[in-house]
């Protein structure tokens, strides 16, 4: 590493306070901040010029990660259960890599690499943890040359499972909105393009988050407070081109119909009479809600019950109908098309994927659920 001040310190001091931030995140989610800062000197969050040793860039930056490596594994050292990461603080971390994914710009898996390498604290420079081994259309797998993560651990008679763990919260996270995946095997992590399915299972998680929301807006109606027209516009807004348009567009467009023309009787009433009936019924209950609420607003309260019952009603609908799909539908469609015609579905859906984001619709729902949810946690 360089003796002047440049730009591969900042580089490294910008993914030590990542760290930090991350691990703050998780302390305050377990209760535990002031037992942390009582243990552990505080970083400073200064800008670097501002309290480096320039006379000892290179020991000063070993001190600081030294520093944030051991804060962390303290925090998730209270955070396990038999060795592994509580599920509330995996959601915390995964939270955190998607706030931390908003000013970022993913379109190929080189870029994922590099994001990573960007975020990711994995020692000094000097140490070079990771190597690319293979770079191939759809994956990309990155040697772990050797693991500086797990003596910070030993400490509190753990390995370095939590931390792993943690890290693929981290860029589950980060991915979320992406059609990329991380993946830990071995001592190796490959980056790899999701198939059709997994974007459709994931895009199910982010529709439940929202659920959430609208539950919490329809406790306040229950209370008899006015509507926040706003907040239930941003509401529909995303039922009907997050959930609806965005997601059961690919359901409707490029698997279901592919599903209807090649799995015969079967697969005809399972989507005809199943999944495409519950997708009209959606669209009912958000129609009328629209009507429920601005009549709401303009003073009609009686429409209060009709509200409260029609979000309610698409909660419990769209509940049960992820279920179904993640359960029966989605695996009914993978086990029984052919390997030609899946792969088909995954390039069309990937196209899909991709116009989707030149027009931002994935950012923007991203973004979306985020600032929604605030209220939540």
């Amino acid at each position: 590493m360089s003796a002047f001040l440049g730009p591969i310190h900042h580089w490294l001091y910008n993914k030590i306070q990542l760290e930090n931030k991350m691990t703050n995140e998780v302390a305050s989610l377990l209760g535990i901040t002031e037992e942390v800062d009582t243990k552990f000197e505080h970083l400073d969050i200064r800008p670097l010029e501002e309290i480096i040793d320039e006379s000892n860039i290179h020991g000063w930056l070993q001190e600081k990660v030294d520093l944030v490596e051991r804060r962390f594994a303290f925090v998730l050292s209270k955070a396990t259960v038999d060795g592994h990461l509580q599920q509330d603080v995996i959601e915390c971390i995964k939270r955190f890599g998607g706030e931390t994914a908003i000013e970022l710009n993913i379109n190929s898996l080189k870029d994922v690499y590099q994001i990573m390498n960007d975020l990711l604290l994995d020692g000094m420079p000097c140490d070079h943890v990771n190597s690319l081994e293979s770079e191939e259309e759809n994956k990309i797998v990155i040697r772990r040359n050797n693991c500086i993560h797990g003596k910070y651990y030993g400490e509190y008679n753990m390995d370095a499972t939590a931390y792993y763990e943690a890290r693929k919260a981290f860029m589950d996270g980060v991915l979320n909105f992406t059609p990329y995946a991380y993946i830990e095997i071995d001592s190796a992590y490959h980056l790899v393009r999701k198939d059709s399915v997994q974007i459709m299972v994931e895009e199910h998680d982010n529709i439940l988050r929202m659920v959430k929301v609208i539950r919490h807006e329809c406790k306040k109606l229950m209370n008899g407070e006015a509507p926040d027209m706003e907040k239930w516009a941003k509401l529909t807004d995303f039922v009907g081109n997050y959930a609806d348009a965005h997601h059961h567009g690919k359901e409707e467009q490029l698997f279901f119909n592919v599903m209807e023309e090649n799995l015969g009787p079967a697969g005809q009433k399972l989507i005809r009479n199943g999944m495409l009936v519950e997708h009209d019924m959606g669209r009912l209950y958000m129609h009328d809600l629209k009507e429920d609420l601005k009549e709401l607003a303009a003073g009609t309260e009686e429409r209060r019950l009709d509200a409260i019952a029609n979000a309610i009603s698409y909660c419990h609908l769209i509940t049960r109908h992820i279920e179904k799909e993640n359960t029966l539908v989605y695996p009914f469609g993978q086990k029984n098309l052919s390997e030609e015609l899946m792969n088909q579905v995954n390039e069309d859906v990937y196209q899909f994927e991709e116009k989707a984001y030149t027009e931002n619709t994935q950012n923007r729902f991203a973004e979306m659920i985020r600032e929604m949810e605030k209220e939540l946690y």
